[in-house]
């Protein structure tokens, strides 16, 4: 009688560790299971964080011999931006290419491949460097000498006139100490280009007179952009308003009234810089520019806003520079970022490109 108790607790107590054991293996599953989903989340994240950061394939589609007249024309590059809005690594682009180690190689890497001749950084604004010239000096004049060593190239240089506030350009003058001065002690600025981008005949007529200022004792050459504003404007009413420039008295005492012209007679530089893809337009302005000018850059749109990829924008740049192809004239982008990303769109900036346009072939 006394076994019959024992043995039934025995069985219950057997029947309950028995339960134990089926839990601890349904809980091990379901952690295990957890543990195996999270795992799969991590592996599939991280394969595809690597497989974005990897390198683009290294067979290009792009036979860059097919390129031979754009790569042997002379070219500058301007490597530069006005607008703090253009920003790579946090900081305005043309601080970040000046100061950034990584962004300097890039660059130095693009220029060699591409066949710059000559690179154009940021020299100020009239509106907010005006002093910094006055006392002799360009904005990050420290940074400019040790970029320029690093180039085995030309150096040049742009200064910018606000389109939205062409007042005060007799500031101008003051630009030619703090160049002057520059290229005295450090590797010579060979040109600097003035960007300005009238929207009408006063602002042309304004564009003019800061050409007369910015040459004011300058030793460089002084260029002025020329947009298809400017190409189309004959002065009239804007002499009889802006009587006191001293552009208004030049002109009075010409019988010509096209922009063209009056430029002509107190500059024999010249930067076509017309905001269009169409390369008609382009020669069409040069037919008109070539017999009054020396010296002739032409700026072309080769970026994202006038064209779909890389290849294409290399064509039609090379087809003008077929088209216009002379001893004095010197090619060029709109400016360095935006060509950048049109020819490696595909690519990260931090990559280094191998070939002249991102059309790669699958591995």
């Amino acid at each position: 009688m006394n076994q019959i108790p024992n043995m039934q607790v025995r069985r219950y107590n057997e029947v309950e560790r028995s339960k134990c054991s089926i839990n601890l293996c349904r809980y091990l599953v379901i952690i295990f299971s957890v543990l195996l989903g999270g795992f799969a989340i991590w592996l599939t994240i991280f394969l595809v964080n690597r497989s974005s950061a990897q390198q683009p394939p290294v067979i290009s589609l792009v036979n860059d011999s097919a390129y031979q007249q754009y790569i042997s024309a002379p070219k500058l590059l301007p490597a530069w931006s006005h607008t703090n809005l253009s920003k790579l690594n946090a900081q305005p682009a043309y601080l970040d290419l000046l100061t950034n180690i990584s962004s300097r190689k890039m660059l130095l890497s693009f220029v060699q491949k591409h066949n710059f001749t000559e690179v154009l950084v940021f020299l100020g604004s009239v509106q907010y460097d005006n002093l910094t010239w006055q006392n002799g000096l360009i904005p990050f004049q420290n940074e400019i000498a040790s970029f320029s060593n690093v180039f085995g190239v030309k150096m040049g240089g742009l200064i910018y006139v606000n389109d939205e506030n062409l007042n005060g350009l007799e500031l101008l003058k003051y630009f030619s100490k703090g160049i002057n001065y520059y290229n005295f002690f450090n590797k010579k600025m060979e040109r600097v280009l003035l960007q300005i981008v009238p929207k009408d005949e006063a602002g042309c007529l304004k564009a003019l007179e800061a050409v007369v200022y910015a040459q004011e004792s300058a030793i460089v050459p002084i260029y002025l952009t020329v947009n298809d504003v400017c190409m189309n404007t004959v002065f009239n009413v804007s002499l009889l308003i802006f009587t006191n420039l001293r552009i208004t008295q030049i002109i009075n005492s010409q019988p010509e009234r096209g922009f063209a012209e009056i430029l002509a007679k107190i500059s024999q530089n010249v930067c076509l810089m017309l905001n269009t893809s169409n390369t008609y337009a382009h020669m069409a302005a040069l037919t008109k520019i070539k017999p009054l000018f020396k010296n002739i850059i032409m700026l072309y749109p080769a970026d994202v806003k006038q064209f779909t990829n890389g290849e294409e924008a290399l064509n039609r740049f090379q087809e003008l520079i077929n088209d216009a192809s002379n001893a004095n004239i010197t090619f060029g982008p709109f400016n360095y970022l935006d060509f950048y990303k049109i020819m490696y769109g595909m690519e990260p900036y931090t990559s280094a490109e191998g070939y002249m346009i991102d059309l790669y072939a699958v591995r």
